[in-house]
């Protein structure tokens, strides 16, 4: 009876660890590991909206990103400041992340290079981008990229965003953490 019990307890330990360890031997998953930029900026109606991100995919699984959200408008600059925490895993040479938990704080308003004191304002642009976010990155949800190419500088991938576009990104690995890219 004690061999048949061991036998039991073997088999559901590695059926357990078999998912962990399939994620070990992906060389994608392993290459993922560390800490990733990414820098996007787009303008529109004269208003720009650049978002520095820092990644830190962890061998566990876990990915912690902080992300910096620039609005400017003519000499005005807002900051806005999201922190989440993401699952994430490699089958073949697609990644898959779902988002565990999410933050956005309003973080500086600056008008003509110089900061100003209107909590008001601050809070109400930053609560519209969470907004905007909310709709597309909610709690729970996955997403799904196909790596193109992942080596030890660059990762570049595609998704299809939520309008049904293929859209290709390259992020570059870096040492830094979001501090030294986020800007004051």
């Amino acid at each position: 009876m004690k061999s048949l019990f061991s036998v039991i307890a073997v088999v559901m330990l590695s059926w357990v660890s078999a998912p962990s360890l399939a994620q070990n031997n992906n060389p994608y998953f392993n290459k993922m590991v560390g800490r990733w930029l990414i820098q996007q900026s787009q303008t529109s109606q004269n208003i720009k909206v650049e978002i520095i991100t820092v990644q830190d995919y962890i061998a566990n699984g876990a990915m912690n990103q902080e992300k910096q959200y620039l609005v400017t408008t003519g000499s005005t600059v807002v900051s806005c400041v999201a922190r989440s925490a993401y699952d994430w895993s490699m089958q073949g040479n697609l990644q898959f992340q779902t988002l565990r938990t999410n933050k956005l704080t309003p973080d500086y308003i600056k008008e003509n290079n110089v900061k100003i004191d209107d909590s008001a304002r601050l809070q109400n642009i930053c609560d519209s981008i969470a907004g905007v976010t909310e709709k597309s990155n909610y709690i729970g949800k996955t997403s799904q990229f196909r790596i193109i190419t992942l080596d030890d500088q660059q990762n570049t991938y595609e998704y299809t965003d939520d309008d049904g576009k293929v859209v290709r990104n390259t992020d570059k690995r870096v040492k830094e953490g979001f501090s030294f890219y986020r800007r004051k």
